[in-house]
């Protein structure tokens, strides 16, 4: 940025512009929140929540026929909702959920399709990291943005789930019944994510 201004304004001004620049973006509060939810991404990763997550949306949606990949998307939307990153969200649901779906006869193309597409959730559901730079770089109320992406979150969640399940539902594996007093024991698990 710094060489494109002085080629356009000389490098008097750009150096000006470089003495100043840095620390303004360093230190300015809006921004200081990506950090944080990077790690609090990895927090949640290392604490086992992201397993947690796909195990309760493994127990309430396995025994549906292709429930390992439906229980893959809502464990991505809830990973995002911990880390507002889709990087995260899929690299972290690639080491959860693909062992998982591979043990269970899914194919690697649906698999990944799945881990990949439930990823991208992080951009949309709050908190996002691109909502929080997009309020940032058009100066929009963050706490709106976020409010605003919760209903497309959850509408994506469910036409995620609504297309691997009428596009798979002949070919993909029924998982084992989850007795309901398990289901609800389940829950317990994920307290810290609400």
């Amino acid at each position: 940025g710094v060489a494109g201004f002085a080629g356009v304004a000389g490098w008097g001004p750009a150096l000006n512009l470089l003495t100043i620049s840095p620390m303004r973006t360093v230190t300015d509060y809006n921004l200081s929140l990506i950090p944080l939810f990077v790690l609090m991404g990895s927090f949640a990763t290392r604490s086992g929540m992201s397993r947690e997550l796909f195990q309760v949306g493994q127990s309430w949606l396995g025994h549906l026929r292709g429930g390992l990949a439906l229980a893959t998307i809502t464990a991505c939307a809830g990973f995002a909702a911990i880390s507002g990153s889709s990087v995260a969200t899929a690299a972290t649901m690639s080491k959860v959920a693909l062992p998982e779906m591979r043990r269970f006869g899914y194919s690697d193309k649906l698999a990944t399709g799945v881990v990949a597409g439930g990823g991208t959730l992080g951009i949309l559901i709050p908190p996002s990291v691109v909502l929080a730079i997009y309020g940032f770089i058009t100066d929009t109320d963050v706490g709106k943005l976020f409010i605003a992406g919760v209903l497309p979150g959850l509408i994506a969640v469910l036409m995620y789930m609504a297309c691997v399940y009428v596009a798979y539902w002949k070919v993909l594996p029924e998982g084992q019944k989850v007795a309901r007093g398990e289901r609800l024991k389940s829950l317990k698990g994920i307290w810290a994510v609400g």
